[in-house]
């Protein structure tokens, strides 16, 4: 398989390979995608059927029913947003569903996909991971769950890409009617050479031994503030605490200038192959709000029939689908310097200020430094 120039790495083609020939690894750019032995290649073309990129029955989030919903204090103090994932996941595992969902692996700092079926397993699955989860494995374990036991049913958390893949073996395998699926507005994946730099670069920073030191990270801890990003990372005695403006990988994740291509102009920007999405509720209607406000469109009659279902448990309100634009739905323009960016950031020569460098101007961040401090002012 030749990969295609928007390919995501959602793996759809690897898990419905009937010779298991296309394996998931990281290219020269630090994206994970498909890789084929040819010599074990049956030339099939499911892999070319199955692309979410190419075909998807993903639904117009205009369609979609938009709400406003946030759950209880303490969902609210540890989640990224809302709290409202948390409430569905509670929900799915009280009721024989398995969830998956992504989790970061401490003994090797990356993040993988992960079933869970117990509530006390639940925290790994909890919070923002800027980072591409690899989920082969799990996807085609849980394929063979589904196939082999008609009882078993998943709830499964993912990114409109992964998602559209997943459902597009789903419905080829049929086993859809089992599985509920949930998807996130997505800001995009950034490069891996961003999050290897960091790595070695938290090390020094934070003086440990090496990154066996690190006990947990928080991509975005918002016990600061919901509308702000920082940084906390806790190892080796110590906490890292640092905001998004001055936190290197946060800096450049929120940039957006080394994702991965298929991220700029997304096909699932506006669409989505989730019975649910959820995200957060930025914009005028909840800026006072400092604890966190989840948006979640809902996209199918099975989608609806379970926030229903923990309607008791949340509090929720309707709103126009309107209300989403200028949130969560734009693209992004395609970085001037993408592929310098990520030579830079694979060549330990450079620094993290020198890939920054080349977007924006000392002036630039003196400039938006003085707008910040003048809203606060202002508070508007």
């Amino acid at each position: 398989m030749n990969t295609k120039a928007n390919c995501s790495g959602c793996s759809a083609c690897a898990f419905v390979c009937p010779k298991e020939c296309i394996k998931i690894e990281y290219n020269e750019d630090g994206f994970l995608r498909p890789y084929t032995d040819e010599k074990s290649c049956i030339h099939c073309n499911l892999c070319e059927k199955i692309c979410p990129m190419e075909r998807s029955n993903a639904v117009s989030l205009d369609d979609g029913v938009l709400y406003a919903a946030w759950g209880d204090v303490v969902d609210l103090k540890k989640s990224s947003s809302g709290g409202i994932a948390t409430k569905l996941a509670c929900y799915a595992v009280s009721h024989g569903y398995e969830v998956c969902g992504a989790v970061l692996d401490y003994d090797t700092l990356r993040v993988n996909h992960k079933v869970v079926s117990r509530m006390d397993e639940l925290e790994a699955l909890r919070g923002s991971k800027y980072l591409q989860s690899n989920v082969l494995n799990t996807f085609c374990d849980m394929f063979r769950v589904l196939k082999n036991s008609p009882e078993k049913k998943f709830f499964v958390f993912g990114t409109p890409c992964q998602i559209a893949g997943l459902r597009n073996v789903l419905e080829q395998k049929y086993l859809l009617d089992r599985v509920v699926l949930i998807d996130i507005f997505c800001h995009g994946v950034p490069t891996n050479h961003l999050w290897e730099k960091y790595k070695n670069w938290i090390v020094r920073k934070m003086k440990l031994t090496s990154i066996g030191d690190i006990k947990n990270i928080t991509f975005r801890d918002k016990a600061y503030s919901w509308h702000e990003y920082y940084m906390h990372i806790i190892g080796g005695g110590t906490a890292y605490v640092e905001h998004k403006e001055r936190d290197p990988f946060l800096k450049l994740f929120s940039m957006g200038v080394v994702n991965q291509k298929s991220c700029f102009t997304c096909p699932f920007r506006n669409k989505s192959s989730a019975d649910i999405r959820l995200g957060d509720y930025w914009g005028n209607r909840f800026k006072d709000n400092e604890e966190g406000v989840s948006m979640v469109i809902v996209n199918s009659s099975r989608g609806q029939e379970i926030l229903d279902a923990i309607r008791d448990e949340i509090t929720i309100t309707r709103q126009d689908i309107k209300d989403r634009f200028g949130q969560q739905h734009t693209d992004y323009e395609y970085p001037k310097y993408y592929k310098r960016s990520l030579e830079m950031l694979n060549d330990s020569q450079f620094s993290f200020k020198d890939v920054v460098n080349l977007y924006e101007t000392d002036y630039d961040r003196f400039k938006r430094t003085i707008k910040n401090i003048i809203k606060k002012m202002l508070h508007i």
